[in-house]
């Protein structure tokens, strides 16, 4: 069983039994709902709490003991899963809720809600809820609101363990670009399974006597350092210069470039390889990575964790990042001056009819004389200096290669040409 969900089950002993305790002589209704993680792990809540349905007791004020059940509210009832009930704790849909409501002999009962999970205002007018609050357990709420969320920053906290303030603020703030990074990268899912992951991941390895970056790394998916010294904003900076080279290389080719990088660094090229193949099982769009690479960084196993994960610390990258030929590329930047929406994040511009394309070069090559082409049949003509136009329509099947033909006689080792439209993110011209 998971340490979160026996800390949860722990939580949730302790405010069941200050509830019951503070109800007034003689009353015995107290309805209960915990808003808490998704299915899956309020599951394993569940066996913690009464997974083989037995009741739970708490003693009221004037010291009479009462015993209650444990309900977890779930669209379909597991087939092995038992049925909950005024004296057996188990499973119930919300619907089966109200007849378990209306039972005299069910005045007090505690349901395990999963996010998003279904309410009504009857239901809602009758229970107290703790917890995740409601507006930020909710499907349409913001990664913020639930961040925030006195519950959550309790979990994070306690996750975090004792330290050094200044150490635990820079960890929580990898915490957090952690959670956002999955909160992103799972950005359908109502349940925020990917940042529930996170504090279970901080959680178990709360105890392993690891020291504080290194736990907090491997949890929320980042290098750890060699010093030991929580810094968020290098660890960042780190994966902005990683990012920026798989955009323009893709995966492949990018990790090839850093293996050239690998003996100055002192890294074996096969923990490189095992990292590509970790990225490439997590991610297929290459452009996914700048808003979620924590995600998709972070090591499926953590006890232990792969040998990569320890070899490709914070400065084995920066040295496997300290490329001197990247200075010496000239970038050539391209773009479409007439697309229908300027909005469109992540998508190849497209015209009504005739795109209008405009070529900007690098200082010191004004003269350059441009050629552009595409793969589809149609006629290209130079508009103007630095500006071509075509006539048939421009959309995303259409590739350009641009060709820069100098009067000089040296010419740059490598070029990189990125396509960019107005007020939209850069993507790559894959080849």
């Amino acid at each position: 069983m998971s340490k979160l969900a026996s800390e949860l089950a722990a939580w949730i002993n302790g405010q069941m039994a200050n509830e019951i305790l503070s109800l007034p002589s003689g009353s015995k209704e107290c309805r209960v709902v915990f808003c808490g993680p998704p299915p899956s792990m309020l599951t394993g809540v569940f066996e913690v709490l009464a997974g083989d349905g037995r009741l739970l007791s708490a003693t009221m004020a004037d010291g009479t003991t009462v015993s209650f059940p444990i309900v977890v509210q779930v669209d379909e009832i597991p087939n092995a899963g038992s049925h909950a009930s005024a004296s057996q704790s188990g499973y119930s849909t919300f619907h089966d809720l109200a007849g378990l409501r209306n039972d005299r002999g069910a005045g007090i009962f505690l349901t395990l809600v999963p996010p998003g999970g279904q309410a009504s205002d009857t239901h809602e007018s009758t229970r107290k809820s703790f917890g995740v609050a409601s507006v930020a357990n909710e499907g349409g709420a913001p990664i913020s609101a639930w961040w925030n969320d006195p519950f959550i920053q309790y979990l994070v906290d306690a996750g975090l363990g004792t330290g050094d303030d200044k150490q635990l603020e820079q960890a929580k703030r990898l915490v957090h670009e952690a959670i956002v990074a999955a909160d992103a990268a799972k950005q359908h899912e109502v349940s925020r399974s990917g940042a529930w992951e996170i504090l279970a991941r901080l959680w178990e390895l709360r105890d392993s006597g690891q020291p504080l970056d290194a736990r907090v790394s491997l949890a929320s998916g980042f290098p750890s350092s060699n010093d030991g010294r929580v810094d968020a904003t290098h660890k960042l900076s780190i994966f902005d210069a990683l990012v920026d080279k798989f955009e323009r290389s893709n995966l492949g080719s990018g990790v090839e470039q850093l293996k050239e990088q690998a003996p100055k660094a002192g890294i074996d090229p096969r923990h490189l390889d095992a990292f590509l193949a970790h990225l490439r099982q997590k991610c297929d769009v290459v452009t996914a990575l700048k808003r979620s690479m924590p995600y998709y960084y972070a090591p499926d196993e953590i006890m232990p964790p792969p040998g990569w994960w320890g070899e490709l610390t914070a400065q084995k990258w920066e040295l496997l990042l300290d490329d001197d030929t990247t200075d010496s590329s000239p970038e050539i930047t391209l773009a479409c001056v007439n697309p229908l929406a300027f909005q469109l994040k992540g998508f190849v511009p497209v015209v009504r009819d005739t795109a209008r394309l405009q070529v900007q070069l690098p200082d010191g090559l004004e003269q350059a004389r441009v050629r552009v082409t595409r793969e589809a049949p149609g006629a290209l003509r130079i508009v103007a200096p630095g500006t071509c136009q075509s006539k048939a329509p421009w959309n995303s099947s259409m590739m350009l290669f641009l060709f820069i033909r100098r009067q000089f006689d040296t010419w740059p080792r490598s070029w990189h040409a990125r396509e960019q439209s107005p007020r939209t993110s850069r993507r790559p011209v894959l080849s």
